[in-house]
């Protein structure tokens, strides 16, 4: 249970790579994610970095909104389907934001999916 409602949830390994890859090497020491992919807030508050990426964690993690990060190659539809990301030479998306009460593509809760 989240008692805080702060939350950054990573739900693959590929995706915990993905976020620790943007941050330096002394900043990716203030990132922990638990066995159940939570973000370790507490620590993370601890870094005094000011890098944009950084500064963007921080602000995410300290929220009221719970997001969800995960690496995958579609996304549920407003139907629970998997949507495939499209790929072509005019139209194509490699990632999208789940976000409740969206008019397209909500999210399935109250929470915010970030899918690449």
């Amino acid at each position: 249970m989240d008692w805080d409602g702060m939350s950054v949830w990573v739900l693959d390994e590929q995706s915990r790579n993905n976020i620790v890859n943007t941050l330096t090497k002394e900043e990716a020491k203030y990132v922990k994610f638990n066995s159940d992919g939570k973000l370790n807030t507490r620590r993370l508050n601890k870094s005094d970095s000011q890098s944009e990426n950084m500064t963007a964690l921080k602000s995410l993690a300290n929220s009221d909104v719970n997001y969800n990060f995960q690496t995958s190659t579609g996304y549920p539809d407003t139907n629970g389907e998997h949507k495939d990301f499209k790929n072509g030479k005019e139209n194509w998306e490699n990632g999208i934001t789940l976000i409740p009460g969206a008019e397209s593509d909500p999210s399935p809760d109250g929470n915010v999916y970030i899918i690449m």
